[in-house]
Parts: C-alpha cells; sequence; structure tokens
C-alpha cells in the first residue's frame, strides 16, 4: 500500500495542478479494498487530491457495509456507481439496480446525508449483468432499464426528503 500511494502521489498532484480528480474504487483483492484502506492509501499518499469511487455492489461482494463506508468516506466521495450484485453457487455476480442484493433505499440516504447530491450529484451507472445468462446481455437496453428503476427511486425519495 505504500510503495502504491509512494507512486499515486506524484499522479495525483500533476491531476490536481490539471483539474483532474483521482478517484479510486475499492473492491477485494485490491490494495484498497475498503473504506479504510482507502483512507491509509490517502494518507500514505500525502495528498488531499485522491477521492473515492463508491460502487455498492463491490462493498456487498466483500462483506462490507456500503453506507458505513459512505458516512465515513463523507465529503471524499466524488463518485458513485450503480451496479447490484447476486450470489449463485457461492459465486457474485453483477445485476441490474433493484434485482439484486443491493439497499439502493438506504444507499442513496448515505449519499444525501453526505451531501452527494449538492457536492457531485453523478450516479455513474455500470452494466455487467449480461456474464450470467440470467439478464439482458444488450448494455444499451440493461442500461435503459436501470436507469428507470434509479430514476423512480430518485423520485419517490425526493418527494419524501426534498430533493436528491
Amino acid at each position: 500500500l505504500r510503495l502504491a500511494a509512494e507512486n499515486l502521489s506524484p499522479i495525483a498532484d500533476f491531476a490536481k495542478d490539471h483539474g483532474i480528480e483521482i478517484l479510486v474504487e475499492t473492491h477485494k483483492g485490491a490494495l484498497a479494498h475498503d473504506s479504510s484502506s482507502l483512507l491509509r492509501l490517502r494518507k500514505f499518499a500525502a495528498s488531499d487530491y485522491i477521492y473515492a469511487n463508491v460502487d455498492p455492489s463491490n462493498y456487498w461482494s466483500d462483506g462490507k457495509d456500503v453506507v458505513k463506508a459512505v458516512a465515513r468516506l463523507g465529503p471524499l466521495v466524488r463518485g458513485a456507481h450503480i451496479k447490484d450484485a447476486i450470489e449463485r453457487e457461492g459465486t457474485v455476480y453483477w445485476a441490474p439496480p433493484g434485482k439484486g442484493v443491493v439497499d439502493w433505499l438506504a444507499y442513496v440516504k448515505a449519499l444525501k446525508e453526505i451531501g452527494y447530491d449538492e457536492r457531485i450529484g453523478w450516479l455513474n451507472r455500470e452494466y455487467e449483468a449480461g456474464i450470467t445468462g440470467t439478464f439482458d446481455k444488450d448494455p444499451v437496453k440493461g442500461s435503459k432499464d436501470g436507469y428507470g428503476y434509479i430514476s423512480s427511486l430518485l423520485r419517490e425519495v425526493s418527494s419524501n426528503t426534498g430533493s436528491v
């Protein structure tokens, strides 16, 4: 992690000088595999220009709580993925949002609580669900369906709590 941070530090400085943010997405098997290790990476790099891209399906598949991670990372969350997960015979597969195990309402509320909707607001749809054979293999259709689900959820949350 320290070696990665040493190499990431000058990249982060270069990015900052050019108005680009470095976002790190955590995942099992990666050096930054959860919110704690991402924070250590950031500290070792001695850079305030390394941020988090949060993918709730990665946290779930790694046995971590994405809502706690979002709260812990707070304003460092600069990217938010929309991708669900399912488990089949001990293997995790990606799924369209609303078709898997992610608690989307809790995730969206956590993002709202840290002010993500006002600071950034982007929700990035990531479609990898076709691999299971269970869901549509067409990424355009899958993405449109996912957009429909997330849009309806955002409207619901917005009507209950104000804007999202």
